[in-house]
């Protein structure tokens, strides 16, 4: 009962909102409210007091925050019927599949990840973590299975300094180290093998020119390769055999820039993308011979600090993002008969700044599958820094890109339209792991933030004609149609006095 009714005080229908907060946060939290008191008066001056709110959010912050506002002491700052129907009707609301906490509520810092598809009904996501804080929590790798009923941590491998990692055949996994250390990890036993050491003949020996800052392995060529890039600009390529003999040996060692870390790499039918700070160096992976050059020359916009961290290629396009930067820059390439690079150029007028994107985002056209923007509160792309939307993480997914932002929000970047769409924000931290599931039918990604792991899983129209009988019913708007655990959901106003269904 709200305290405004205890009190004999005049009230409205805001006493029904706060009545509706308390249900939502004892539906959240399992627990009846202020259960410990036992007398109708206590329990009305603490709700007085503000009690009733939770002071941490309880897995994703829009229902704690909503729940807050329905039990505010003030009747004047609880929002309307209306304002908790929209909100309870976003896309990214009704997405929700589950919250996660394999860390056992240990803040931690996730960042580097791979993905191993270890059958056909289990996803193993391998994630490197630093603990935030001092605990008794050590660094290093923890796998989580990624299964259709749930997501547990299956382990911990504890391994210091851990910069990137990669895997390898689904039962390998490839750690880079400080140092030039490689850690080798048995998938199916999650214990280190062994360990080997990179010994560079290269002139700079600084403190960080061995570090192992990015690695991919080629497993769709014959034979394999694994490439490892270091900060002194050389790239190692190492074949099957070279594997096998535990890397005492190697197939060749290039020099891609003398000044330059090798900060990404990507691999792309015939070519091998090597990212040296704002350099895209091309090389045919037959021979390693370099075949192209392009340098996106940023350093007049005042950028010449960042450097390439988020790199794809699809359809004769790389997409790039800087460090810490919130613009996506469009790169076309062409290639000659051979398959390889003979020409690439950025193309500026499709390449996607955010921040002056995103605050003039509206509705998707009707026929358009995904969320819809007339829902959200439009302060969700207005109040952000230029940290908020730094460009955390970038993967691709069939015809798209996903990117991760610093504020929590995950986007959608159709690559033939070069348009974005605003998925989901679960969470305020940095999103910095997002994995697609391999179901085509049902739109699926968990997406990590500090210590929390989330999946969202529906596919949401806006097209009357898809559900047969919708249109003899009448009704006076439809606000959307929804798939959820392979059950169809509707939702529409059928009168003038907003009755939903």
């Amino acid at each position: 009962m709200a305290p405004n009714i205890t009190g004999k005080q005049v009230y409205d229908s805001g006493v029904d909102v706060f009545s509706f907060g308390i249900l939502i946060r004892e539906i959240l939290t399992g627990k009846r409210v202020l259960s410990e008191l036992n007398f109708p008066n206590q329990v009305a001056g603490a709700f007085q007091l503000g009690k009733a709110a939770l002071e941490t959010a309880v897995g994703w912050h829009d229902m704690t925050h909503l729940l807050n506002q329905c039990v505010n002491p003030n009747p004047e700052y609880r929002p309307s019927a209306l304002h908790i129907t929209d909100l309870l009707s976003r896309a990214d609301m009704l997405c929700l599949r589950g919250v996660y906490d394999p860390f056992n509520k240990v803040p931690v810092s996730l960042k580097e990840y791979c993905v191993i598809d270890k059958s056909e009904y289990e996803t193993e996501l391998w994630v490197k973590m630093r603990p935030s804080q001092k605990t008794d929590l050590l660094s290093g790798l923890a796998v989580i299975s990624l299964s259709e009923l749930n997501i547990v941590q299956k382990s911990m491998i504890p391994i210091n300094d851990v910069l990137c990692f990669t895997s390898y055949l689904k039962n390998t996994v490839f750690v880079g180290c400080s140092g030039g250390t490689i850690a080798v990890i048995n998938a199916q036993t999650y214990r280190i093998e062994y360990k080997a050491e990179i010994k560079s003949k290269s002139s700079n020996q600084s403190m960080f020119s061995l570090n192992i800052l990015s690695m991919i392995c080629m497993e769709e060529l014959d034979p394999s390769y694994l490439v490892i890039g270091l900060g002194n600009g050389q790239i190692y390529v190492y074949s099957d055999t070279d594997i096998e003999k535990k890397f005492t040996t190697y197939q060749k060692v290039i020099t891609v820039d003398k000044t330059k870390p090798i900060t990404k790499l990507a691999h792309y039918k015939e070519n091998l993308f090597v990212a040296a700070h704002q350099v895209i160096h091309v090389f045919e992976v037959e021979h390693f011979k370099k075949i192209y050059t392009f340098d996106l020359n940023l350093t007049q916009q005042g950028l010449h600090q960042n450097h390439i961290t988020k790199l794809c290629v699809m359809n004769h396009t790389i997409w790039v993002a800087l460090h810490n930067a919130s613009t996506v820059y469009v790169c076309k390439f062409k290639k000659n008969p051979s398959g390889h690079i003979s020409s690439m150029e950025m193309d500026e007028r499709k390449s996607l700044n955010l921040s002056a994107m995103l605050p003039s985002l509206g509705s998707v056209p009707d026929d358009v599958p995904g969320p819809s923007f007339d829902l959200h509160d439009p302060d969700l792309f207005q109040d952000f820094t230029p940290l908020d939307i730094r460009i955390t993480c970038m993967v691709k997914y069939q015809r798209s890109v996903l990117l991760g932002l610093g504020n929590g929000m995950l986007l959608q970047l159709d690559t033939n339209t070069f348009k974005i769409r605003f998925m989901s924000r679960r969470h305020h931290s940095p999103v910095r792991v997002v994995v697609p599931y391999r179901s085509e039918e049902t739109r699926c990604w968990l997406l990590a933030s500090e210590r929390m792991l989330w999946t969202l899983r529906a596919r949401l129209y806006l097209i009357p004609s898809l559900v047969p009988g919708v249109s003899r019913m009448k009704p006076k708007a439809l606000v959307g149609i929804w798939t959820l655990e392979g059950q169809w959901f509707i939702l529409m106003i059928i009168d003038s006095s907003n009755t939903c269904v």
